[in-house]
C-alpha cells in the first residue's frame, strides 16, 4: 500500500518531458512571402487626413491653454504639428486657398511665438481670440469637401 501511494505521489511531482512542439503536422511553412500594392493616396484623401490632423492639434492645444496645463512643451508641439499641417494642406491646393491658408499659417506662427514667451509676458486674451478666429475660419472655409475643386490633380 505504501509503495503504491508513494509512485502515485511521485509521479505528481516529477517534471514531465515537453513534447516536441516543432514537429506539428498542421504547419506549412510560407516559403514566399506575398506582396502587397502600396495604396497611393490622392491629393483629397491627402488633405482631408491634414485638415483633420490641424484640428486635433489646434483643439488639443486649446482644451490645454483654456483648462491652464503647465506641460509647455506639449503645447508648444502641438502648435509646431498644427503648423505642419497647415504647411502640408498648403502643398496639395491652388492659389487662391492657398492665400487663406497662409493667413492661417501666419496666425499658428504668431500663436507658436506668443507661446513661447515666458508665462508673465503672454497675451493670453489674444491667444484665445485668435484660437476662436483659426477654429472659425477653418471649419467654415478650409473643409475638404469646400476645397475640393482647388486641389492639385494628380
Amino acid at each position: 500500500v505504501m509503495s503504491t501511494g508513494c509512485a502515485s505521489l511521485k509521479k505528481k511531482f516529477t517534471r514531465q518531458k515537453k513534447k516536441d512542439a516543432s514537429v506539428d503536422d498542421k504547419f506549412i511553412p510560407v516559403l514566399e512571402p506575398e506582396v502587397y500594392p502600396v495604396k497611393k493616396e490622392g491629393p483629397y484623401e491627402h488633405y482631408a487626413q491634414q485638415y483633420t490632423l490641424f484640428n486635433v492639434w489646434i483643439s488639443d492645444f486649446t482644451d490645454n491653454f483654456q483648462g491652464n496645463m503647465r506641460n509647455q512643451k506639449r503645447m508648444i508641439a502641438d502648435l509646431q504639428s498644427a503648423l505642419k499641417a497647415v504647411r502640408e494642406m498648403k502643398s496639395v491646393v491652388q492659389t487662391p486657398v492657398i492665400e487663406g491658408l497662409t493667413k492661417i499659417e501666419k496666425q499658428v506662427e504668431y500663436l507658436l511665438e506668443e507661446y513661447q514667451k515666458p508665462e508673465a509676458f503672454r497675451n493670453t486674451s489674444r491667444i484665445s481670440s485668435e484660437l476662436r478666429s483659426v477654429d472659425r475660419i477653418v471649419c467654415k472655409e478650409f473643409k475638404p469637401t469646400s476645397v475640393k475643386a482647388s486641389l492639385i490633380a494628380e
